[in-house]
């Protein structure tokens, strides 16, 4: 069966079917916070996404990341700021960034590769996983004293 526009009833369904696991990713990388931000990974690759969070009330979207394979961004419980992954001087370091995009910190890890990080309930520490291979760890870093501890 052929469509009207001329493309098959297959090659569209393909092409709804795309753009569902699109959508379903984006929810998957993206978080909202409680009073109306919502942060997301931007980009058509993995070697150019970017953070970003989108203001509801005034619908504008500022890029907070660096833009070098950027990771899933993770609210801090008060909604204060983020954390995430991305690329520093050929590593891969956490992040933690205010959703106006100011106050940008790139921790200082003890692996060349530390990702998917996930705050404390007091928003003092993050714990992510660090190294790669047999030798990953979970690191916790402190926030205040910039000190990074393994389990």
């Amino acid at each position: 069966m052929v469509h009207s526009s001329g493309s098959s009833w297959q090659g569209l369904c393909a092409t709804i079917r795309a753009m569902f696991w699109q959508m379903l990713v984006l929810v998957a990388l993206c978080g909202a916070d409680p009073s109306g931000r919502i942060a997301f990974l931007s980009g058509t690759s993995p070697e150019n996404q970017t953070v970003c969070v989108l203001d509801l009330a005034t619908r504008t979207v500022m890029p907070v990341g660096p833009g070098r394979h950027d990771g899933a961004p993770v609210w801090s419980p008060r909604g204060d700021a983020l954390a995430f992954d991305a690329e520093y001087q050929g590593r891969l370091a956490i992040h933690v960034v205010r959703p106006d995009g100011s106050g940008l910190r790139v921790l200082k890890h003890e692996a060349d590769r530390n990702a998917h990080p996930r705050w404390s309930p007091d928003g003092r520490r993050l714990a992510y996983v660090s190294g790669s291979g047999p030798d990953r760890r979970i690191a916790v870093y402190d926030l205040a004293t910039d000190r990074e501890t393994f389990w």
